[in-house]
Order: structure tokens, then C-alpha cells, then sequence
């Protein structure tokens, strides 16, 4: 003992003998897990490798008070060996949170498969007054079904864009230009609504952990403090939850105004009148 601490205060100031304490010390690291009394030759590895990028600090930090090196070494090993047991174990955790069903399971089959919604073009001649023969809507009903249109613009497909276009009756360019403005203004909402589905999912995971572990804990302290953290997660859930259901996936009539070039009163009294016609239509059935 009194050898190792002459080794380190030698290198400390010359900075000779590295080489030498490092093969000393390597193997100490390597034994520590067994004497900790695990029986698995990875943990070995694993520990050693975490710990050996470390010696030359722990060389380097060692201050003589009165306690050989052999006591400073411990107490650092000792730490860092619990600092791996909680490692080991919350990646165990991971592991076994992998194979719930909430993440693997697909839903269940319906028994009957779902009727497809009508598209746009079919609803929009079941909702709006056309001209005799049924070609087209009458003139005053075109920015009625312009701004309906370009409200549902996320899931217009271009066939359906070109159907609505000759109900309108309007240049086709119109509505693909307008279409892609308001598009492109809904890109910084969609990338926010990714970002809230991977944190609600990161929450999600983390909630399933704390309540295994919670299972699992016997310790009264430590079962209320993993109470908390529970708790916590959950309401940090429900705000995910909140926060993905506030994101706007449609464009503001402002927006829809300013495509068409039309006044902003113009789009609001068009789509007021509309979802009157819708209500009144809904009371009727």
C-alpha cells in the first residue's frame, strides 16, 4: 500500500511511471465487479471500460491528507460501480419496457371494415346549390367553395383539386398555387406536431419504466419518491396531449384570404354561411 501511494506522489511530480500504474491499476479495475459479488465476466469488461479512460484523472486528483492512495482509489471505485449498477439496470429496464404491447401489439381488427368517407367532390356537390344540368356551382356560391376547399387543403389530392376546380369554375393554377402557398405555411405546424408526437412518446416510455419500477421497489422512502416521478410523468403526458391537440393542421382564413386575394370578411361570411347550411342540413336528418 505504502508502495502504490510512493508510485502515485512520484508521478504526480514527474510525471514518470504512468505506464507502470496503469498496468497495476487496470487490474484492480477489472476484479473490482467480483468483489462486488458479481459473477458476470461481462460486467468485468464492461466496468473496465468505463473506468480505465478515467485513471489518469483519478492519478491526477489523489491529494496526500493523511489517506493512502488505496483508500482515495476505493472510494472512487466504489462510486463509479454504483453509477454502473444504476446504468445496467435502467437499460435493463429499457430492454424489458421494449416488448409491452402498448409499443408492439397492432390494435385489433375491426369486424367490418370502415366505409370510406365521400370525397371532397362528392361532398361539395351534396352541400352547394348547383346550376341547372349540374355542371357547376352557381356564381354566388364559388368563393364558398373556394375558401371550403383550400380550408381542407392537407388532404386534397390533385384529382380531387381538379374536380373542385371545374365546379368552380375557375383556372386551374388558381387553386394549385393557393393550395401550395397555404401548404407551405403549414409546414412549421406539422414539424411542431412531430416534435410533440416524439415527446409525448419519449413521456410515455419513461411513465411505463417508473411504474415498473414502482412495482417492483419495496423501500417506503423510495417508493414514495418514485410516486412523485410518476405522477410528474403523467401530468407531463396529459400536456403533450393538450399541447398536440392545439396545434393547427388547417389555414386561418386570414391565410385563405390572402391566397384568393379576397378580403378577410369575405372568407369569414363564406364559411359562417356554411356551416349554417351544414347545421341546418344535419337538424333536418
Amino acid at each position: 500500500m505504502a508502495e502504490l501511494n510512493e508510485q502515485v506522489l512520484r508521478y504526480q511530480a514527474t510525471g514518470q511511471g504512468l505506464e507502470e500504474l496503469l498496468s497495476l491499476l487496470s487490474a484492480r479495475v477489472y476484479a473490482y465487479p467480483r468483489l462486488r459479488g458479481s459473477r458476470c465476466e461481462d460486467d468485468s469488461g464492461e466496468f473496465y471500460l468505463l473506468c480505465y479512460p478515467r485513471l489518469v484523472r483519478t492519478l491526477r486528483r489523489f491529494r496526500e491528507q493523511g489517506k493512502p492512495f488505496e483508500w482515495y482509489l476505493q472510494s472512487v471505485l466504489r462510486w463509479q460501480y454504483l453509477a454502473f449498477v444504476r446504468a445496467r439496470r435502467r437499460r435493463e429496464r429499457q430492454w424489458a419496457s421494449g416488448s409491452l404491447a402498448a409499443f408492439w401489439e397492432p390494435p385489433p381488427l375491426e369486424a367490418e371494415p370502415a366505409l370510406e368517407p365521400p370525397s371532397l367532390s362528392r361532398q361539395a356537390e351534396g352541400l352547394f346549390r348547383l346550376e341547372a344540368g349540374g355542371g357547376a356551382v352557381r356564381r354566388g356560391e364559388r368563393t364558398r367553395l373556394l375558401a371550403w376547399t383550400l380550408k381542407q387543403v392537407r388532404m386534397l389530392s390533385e384529382a380531387e383539386l381538379r374536380e373542385l376546380t371545374e365546379l368552380a369554375r375557375v383556372p386551374l393554377e388558381l387553386l394549385q398555387q393557393a393550395s401550395a402557398r397555404l401548404r407551405q405555411g403549414l409546414l412549421p405546424h406539422e414539424r411542431r406536431l412531430e416534435l410533440l408526437a416524439g415527446r409525448r412518446t419519449r413521456t410515455y416510455a419513461s411513465l411505463c419504466l417508473l411504474e415498473q419500477e414502482l412495482g417492483r421497489e419495496a423501500e417506503p422512502g423510495r417508493r414514495e419518491a418514485l410516486a412523485r416521478r410518476v405522477q410528474k410523468a403523467r401530468r407531463a403526458l396529459c400536456r403533450s396531449q393538450r399541447r398536440i391537440a392545439a396545434v393547427r393542421l388547417a389555414p386561418s382564413n386570414r391565410e385563405i384570404a390572402a391566397a384568393l386575394g379576397l378580403p378577410k370578411g369575405t372568407v369569414d361570411t363564406a364559411l359562417y354561411s356554411l356551416r349554417r347550411r351544414q347545421q341546418a342540413g344535419a337538424a333536418v336528418a
